[in-house]
Parts: structure tokens; sequence; C-alpha cells
């Protein structure tokens, strides 16, 4: 696991230095707190045991048809809304031709077209957040998938699990995290000294 670093809170005083010392401080924090979470996943992983190569491949298919019949959910509701919209444009355009003593007589109608049309686009722009949030879900799901099936691939599960390329990798950020900490404490003494 990595080392933790000592935080020196004292020495930044001026604004700038105190900033990059907050910001490395508080990624430094993340990069922790995203290592735990990952080794805790790789152990389960691990636990569980690589399935094998053409079960990977069967979830990464499931994941790309769910994100696919979402994301054509969400086209098609789009699709609908901008629909909508147009037809309530043909609606005002229909009522600003009309000769002004027939206004009045239509205006209630007009209302009552672009109030439907207009309670439909909001649910719809509802339904699509909703949809976004799923698409996001199973996007997550397809790329863990990739991921696994990647891991596999490279033969991950053979190796220690300090070696997997998953944790490597947040280690190396999280020692360049913390060389920027520490320049940034130093840039702070010297700062001080002037």
């Amino acid at each position: 696991m990595a080392k933790k670093v000592e935080i020196n809170t004292t020495a930044a005083k001026t604004p700038a230095a105190s900033k990059a010392v907050a910001e490395a401080q508080a990624r430094l924090e993340q990069l922790d707190r995203l290592a735990v979470e990952l080794r805790d996943q790789l152990e389960k992983e691990r636990a569980e045991g690589p399935l094998a190569a053409e079960a990977l491949k069967a979830a990464i298919q499931d994941a790309q048809a769910q994100v696919d019949r979402i994301q054509a959910e969400i086209n098609e509701a789009k699709s609908l809304a901008k629909k909508r919209k147009r037809e309530i444009d043909e609606w005002k355009l229909w009522y600003q031709g009309l000769p002004g003593i027939d206004k009045t007589a239509e205006w209630a109608k007009l209302k009552n077209e672009i109030d439907w049309r207009g309670a439909e686009i909001n649910t719809l722009q509802e339904q699509i957040s909703i949809l976004e949030t799923k698409k996001w879900t199973a996007t997550g799901v397809l790329e863990t998938a990739r991921i696994r099936l990647a891991a596999f691939e490279e033969g991950v599960y053979d190796r220690p699990l300090d070696d997997d390329p998953r944790l490597v990798a947040l280690q190396v950020e999280r020692e360049a995290v913390a060389a920027a900490l520490d320049n940034a404490e130093r840039a702070g003494d010297e700062e001080k000294k002037i």
C-alpha cells in the first residue's frame, strides 16, 4: 500500500501556495480512498475467481446491448420532444396568421394545443434524464466488463495483487500528486522566507 504523506499545514502561507497545497492534499486524500476501494474490488474479483473469456465476452455483449437499448429510448424520446416543439411552433404560426377577429375565438384552441404538448415535453425531458442516468450506470457495467476481460487476457489474475495494472496506475498517480504536494509546500516555505 502507498505510504502516507505527512501534511505540513503551516508551510504555505500565501494564498496561491495555500490553494496549491489544499488542492494537492484533497486529491491525495481522494486517491487514498480510491486505492482502498480498488484494492477491495480487486480482492473480491480474485476471491470470485476469473471468469472464462467467453463469459466475459458474453457479459460485454449483454452490457453493450443494454447501453444500445437505453440510447435508442433516449433518441426516441428526444425525437418526440423535438416533434412536439415543432408542432407548438406551427400552432403559433397558425394563430399569428389568423385575422384579428378570429384570434379571440381561436385563443382557447391554441392554448389547449400548446398546453398538452408542453406537458408532454416536460414528461419526456424527465424520462430522458432518468434514461441518461440508467445509461451511465449501464456504461459503467460495460466498462467494468471490458476491464475485467482485458485483465484476464493480460494474465493479471496470475500476478500478485500489488502488480495489478489498475492498482499500479493509481499508485503512480498518487506518487505524482505527493511530489506536487511536496513542491507546493516547499514553494510556500520559499515564499515565507522572502
